[in-house]
């Protein structure tokens, strides 16, 4: 029997995607049937974080083109932005999660006010000078304190944790970071302490204490046996950490057969790895037929 909104609804708030996701394999029309368009998106943001991109896509977009269902338009927006982020589609995710967040706004819609403007801060503080983003930060602690969320706060503190790791600041991603997974002890959530792993993972590779960067990582994957998620990055993650401790061969093993993943960010990952394997290992043909590849893809990524 398939699962009924109230446990669908349950799962989704302990980040259990892939228990919802696979439970919606009998096909798209069961799930475009159902009569509640919230249990459609759970089901499709699900399908989402688990890299069934097409599946969250459709569903999304069959919602999107009925005009009796304006008021799923902000959520709608968000799972199409999350999969254009994925499939390397960065200017139609930010215009996508932009339009969710004035739709949410303009219909009171705070907590997916604060859901889209988290998304469009974790592309944009990746891509734009600090100033920018900064005055997108301004706004989303605003929304997130109005939605009174402990999960979005959660992910608001893991989302700036991971803004100030990637400029350097490891003190203040660390305090941020111990915020993040402090409100999961009373709020669990598989998927949101996958991404604080991650996170840790990222802050002690930084850092350059590769046995807990391994720990993390570790923890990591158990979390995400249970929310489906993220088995590409982690898995990417693990091979540059094997190329950090010159284990060369599994390196090379791992990056390779990230080759062929659909998310952007994992393949391009990937590729600078292997870029990166070749120059130690003096096979510097190899490495420029990598460089030209991942060349490739950048270019059709900005254009």
């Amino acid at each position: 029997m398939p699962l009924s909104y109230s446990e669908v609804e349950s799962l989704f708030r302990h980040g259990r995607f892939e228990e919802i996701a696979s439970d919606n394999t009998s096909g798209l029309r069961e799930v475009q049937r159902l009569p509640s368009l919230d249990h459609q998106l759970l089901i499709a943001e699900a399908m989402a974080r688990t890299g069934r991109l097409e599946s969250a896509s459709h569903v999304a977009r069959q919602i999107l083109s009925r005009p009796e269902c304006d008021a799923a338009h902000a959520r709608s927006e968000m799972i199409l932005g999350t999969v254009a982020r994925d499939l390397g589609h960065i200017e139609e995710a930010i215009e996508r999660l932009q339009r969710s967040l004035h739709s949410a706004r303009e219909k009171g819609e705070v907590a997916q006010a604060a859901r889209s403007a988290l998304a469009l801060f974790r592309i944009v503080s990746e891509r734009q000078p600090p100033e920018v983003v900064s005055l997108l930060l301004a706004d989303v602690p605003r929304l997130t304190t109005r939605a009174a969320d402990p999960q979005l706060t959660s992910l608001l503190h893991e989302s700036v944790a991971r803004q100030e790791a990637q400029v350097g600041n490891l003190e203040q991603a660390r305090r941020h970071l111990k915020i993040a997974t402090s409100l999961l002890e009373a709020h669990p959530n598989a998927w949101l302490h996958q991404l604080c792993e991650i996170n840790a993972f990222c802050i002690a590779f930084f850092d350059s204490d590769l046995r807990l960067a391994e720990e993390h990582l570790d923890r990591a994957r158990r979390s995400g046996t249970i929310s489906g998620t993220s088995e590409s990055t982690v898995l990417n993650n693990l091979g540059h950490l094997y190329l950090q401790t010159g284990k060369f061969a599994k390196a090379e093993r791992l990056l390779v057969s990230l080759l062929g993943s659909k998310l952007d960010e994992v393949r391009q990952s990937a590729l600078d790895g292997l870029a990166r394997l070749f120059i130690a290992t003096n096979r510097l043909d190899e490495c420029e037929q990598i460089l030209e590849t991942l060349a490739g893809i950048q270019n059709r990524t900005q254009s």
